[in-house]
């Protein structure tokens, strides 16, 4: 399983949310995840994880929160080169400066981004919550090749022929009755390329690359749909092997059908190239099910809390339900820790100074 870091800061406690929602995108994906405050997290557990999403707001003039979490990236940032990782946060005015920016410091440190950085205004509404859902399952598939080590698969294709005047190097010509019988030989031609006795040779020839048993689930047969010709694959964590198995296969086994069936026989029609790119894990194929089930969790999420929370919380949840006048609402207070964050470099307690002298007329 893939152990996934969420690390972030959060003065309001959208930021925070939101990292709460990369974390259950990426559960949601069977990643093993981690979530971290900042102040939690250090340079030294980078290496324990094999991704990590990073969540901080935008501060000042769309920076960094300076005295907490940039340091802590700071540190962090020589061990990101070729690191799978995700970016998140919140902002309360600007066009998400501070985010392009801090791409492009990840990018200069080498780090890799694992899917689009998620940014929303204040608190992460159904739409950014689950933006950051498919964040953290994005994050979590991405990391696939990682434990699934990719396999390369080479093949090589064999034309059926049931006329021995037929065979390899030999002349004549093919009847409609020779068709009928090599059609129906095409099934009896792939099981003895599969049998043991046939996989015994091909191992001797290979010396001590690979074992009878191990030929066994690398070898795969298949008839092209309504033709003469069958696909003999070869699937290895070897692209080299995988290739050179196969071409051992076109080699060996024009003679050994002959041996067995003392009649027929194969013409090959392509040998085997090594394969430059694996035949999996389909790393598209999981990230589509990772969203897939990061959006559905999300959906869960969001029905379970709306059917079950009987907090009134708007005009609304009065009204629709008791005939009672509103006499008033009362509006929603930053936290304590808010005012840490600041507009145009300014703190909201400097701020709350600076209207308090005006009031008094200082």
């Amino acid at each position: 399983m893939s152990k996934i870091a969420v690390v972030f800061w959060s003065g309001t406690g959208n930021t925070e949310a939101m990292a709460d929602a990369v974390a259950e995108g990426a559960k949601g994906a069977g990643a093993e995840v981690s979530v971290f405050n900042v102040t939690d997290f250090s340079a030294d557990k980078v290496d324990e994880f094999d991704a990590i999403a990073f969540g901080c707001p935008a501060m000042g003039a769309e920076t960094l929160e300076d005295s907490e979490f940039e340091p802590v990236f700071n540190e962090c940032e020589p061990k990101l080169n070729g690191k799978k990782i995700a970016l998140f946060g919140s902002y309360g005015w600007g066009d998400g400066e501070w985010m392009r920016t801090w791409e492009e410091t990840c990018n200069s440190a080498g780090a890799v981004l694992a899917a689009e950085s998620v940014i929303c205004n204040d608190a992460p509404d159904d739409e950014a919550t689950a933006n950051c859902n498919a964040l953290g399952a994005a994050l979590a598939g991405c990391i696939t090749n990682f434990f699934i080590k990719p396999k390369y698969t080479s093949g090589v294709s064999f034309y059926v022929n049931n006329n021995n005047d037929n065979l390899i190097g030999s002349s004549g010509t093919i009847s409609s009755s020779d068709l009928d019988a090599s059609e129906k030989l095409v099934n009896t031609y792939m099981f003895v390329v599969k049998s043991r006795t046939f996989r015994d040779k091909i191992a001797d020839k290979l010396s001590s690359e690979v074992t009878s048993s191990q030929l066994k689930s690398m070898i795969s047969c298949s008839q092209v749909e309504s033709t003469l010709i069958f696909q003999v694959n070869v699937t290895s964590t070897s692209p080299q092997l995988a290739s050179d198995v196969a071409n051992t296969i076109a080699e060996l086994a024009p003679d050994e059908i002959v041996r067995v069936l003392k009649v027929g026989g194969v013409e090959v029609v392509d040998y085997a190239s090594v394969p430059t790119s694996p035949s999996s894990p389909n790393l598209a194929k999981n990230i589509l099910i990772g969203f897939a089930v990061a959006f559905a969790l999300a959906f869960i999420i969001f029905f379970t809390k709306e059917l079950f929370d009987t907090r009134i919380t708007r005009e609304t949840d009065l009204t629709k339900d008791f005939d009672i006048p509103v006499l008033g609402t009362v509006p929603r207070l930053l936290p304590v820790e808010a005012k840490k964050e600041s507009i145009n470099g300014a703190t909201m307690e400097q701020i709350a100074k600076q209207i308090d002298s005006a009031k008094k007329g200082e």
